[in-house]
């Protein structure tokens, strides 16, 4: 949160537990048309968070770990042979109708020490020191833009909002907002972040290389639309923020811009990398607390009947796509009632259903040429509170 909020002064008097300080690296790529955005690639701290035990392998993102959360060369030799290659490859021989044989693409990397090298017809393309700012395609706004749609997910996601007068007379925003920022788990932010990257609209992805090959100047960046400081000010005084500026949000949301989001390594810290990152197997000290909170089954129902209800007579049209899958899940609930309280594991559910709750990407269209070219920009996001240390 900014620091000139209710919500950071509280959390700065209030002794014991502080919120979570946990930290994340993203990279993101895509090709120069903007029709073939690849899995986002997360690095954590974390090798198998409590939060992710149950689902490490039906993950929205692409997920590695390193002590602190930094893309390693190791990590990223992995990504390209396994992921990329495969990634661009299977897009050109299925959507483009490409020939296996005849399949080449350039990957356009920052001149980074964490970066592999390749030979064939996938290569890669460095580009020269310290210009990555003025000829990284990603960095033309793809990745703020990216980065604020996550923020505005995340305030979303722990803002308290008050709707009634009963409510405003008793004012608990601020607490609430701790509680929930405290109980914000490395689980929300990855799929945050992966809806984040997938909301992206292809024409914002399309019109950033322009900048760069055809030399086409924006008036305005159009991934900024409804989030510029002035939309985070608006949100946050809604939710009984008074105090905040939109030059709080500014330096809050641009405060590890510069974070390239990996580090030369001295030997001894190489060395600890290896001798210890087996060790982290979490640094996420609120999911034991976290797990002990049940809900009772006839109220969860009770819930899912509300739910359903809304899905069902509201105006909002976007409802009727959950509609099903709210269903399916209460038929679980009521299940298990009728097991007799037997818990079972919903986290499968979950997994199965959540591309048929999201909106689907951009659709394909084969009979477009689409160039091959893809870049990719390693960056940081602090995903528990933006005041990390470790930033």
């Amino acid at each position: 949160m900014p620091k000139n909020t209710q919500v950071r002064k509280g959390e700065e008097k209030t002794p014991g537990k502080k919120m979570s300080k946990e930290r994340l690296s993203s990279l993101h790529c895509a090709n120069a048309s903007g029709t073939h955005r690849l899995k986002l690639v997360v690095v954590g701290k974390s090798k198998k968070p409590r939060a992710l035990k149950d689902i490490m392998n039906n993950l929205p993102v692409i997920y590695y770990n390193s002590i602190n959360a930094w893309f390693m060369a190791a990590i990223f030799t992995d990504w390209f042979f396994s992921h990329f290659i495969t990634a661009v490859r299977k897009y050109q021989e299925e959507v483009l109708k490409i020939k296996p044989e005849d399949v080449k693409a350039i990957l356009i990397l920052d001149n980074a020490p964490a970066h592999p090298t390749a030979d064939g017809k996938i290569r890669v393309m460095y580009l020269p020191p310290n210009t990555t700012s003025m000829i990284q395609p990603m960095d033309q706004g793809i990745i703020s833009a990216c980065k604020r749609r996550y923020t505005k997910r995340y305030l979303d996601e722990v803002l308290v909002v008050l709707e009634t007068e009963e409510d405003i007379q008793e004012d608990t925003r601020a607490a609430r907002t701790k509680d929930n920022i405290k109980n914000y788990t490395i689980r929300s932010a990855l799929y945050n972040l992966a809806n984040s990257w997938q909301d992206m609209k292809a024409t914002t992805l399309e019109n950033c290389w322009k900048k760069l090959l055809i030399d086409v100047e924006e008036d305005s960046f159009e991934g900024f639309e409804g989030f510029e400081a002035k939309d985070f000010k608006k949100l946050l005084h809604k939710a009984g923020e008074k105090n905040v500026t939109e030059d709080d949000v500014r330096d809050w949301t641009e405060e590890n811009e510069s974070d390239p989001g990996y580090q030369v390594l001295s030997m001894d810290e190489i060395a600890a990398e290896v001798t210890e990152g087996d060790k982290e197997e979490s640094s996420d000290d609120d999911d034991e607390e976290l797990q002990c909170k049940k809900v009772k089954l006839s109220t969860l129902r009770s819930y899912m009947d509300v739910l359903i209800d809304y899905t069902t007579y509201s105006k909002i049209k976007e409802t009727e796509a959950y509609y099903n899958n709210l269903r399916m899940l209460r038929e679980l609930v009521i299940r298990e009632q009728h097991m007799g309280g037997t818990q079972t594991k919903m986290d499968s559910f979950f997994a199965s259903q959540a591309a048929a709750i999201r909106p689907q990407p951009d659709e394909f269209n084969p009979d477009d040429p689409q160039p091959s070219t893809s870049g990719t920009k390693a960056t940081t996001t602090t995903t528990m509170d933006s005041d990390s240390d470790s930033e």
